[in-house]
């Protein structure tokens, strides 16, 4: 949501008429900063077997 809004002010707002052009890149960009800030990155982390966590077919 934060990437998207700055993306949005970038591209409405006279202000940013310069930069208006690469706002989806400056959203991008920003939305993968904030992930990398916010992302849960403690471990310990568990491969899984598909098979160990599948729901058995009905039909």
């Amino acid at each position: 949501m934060i990437a998207g809004t700055l993306s949005l002010l970038f591209t409405f707002l006279p202000v940013f008429a310069a930069i208006s052009d690469f706002s989806w890149f400056v959203a991008a960009g920003s939305g993968a900063i904030i992930y990398a800030i916010i992302a849960d990155r403690r471990g310990p982390f568990h491969d899984l077997d598909g098979a160990e966590i599948a729901v058995d077919a009905t039909h």
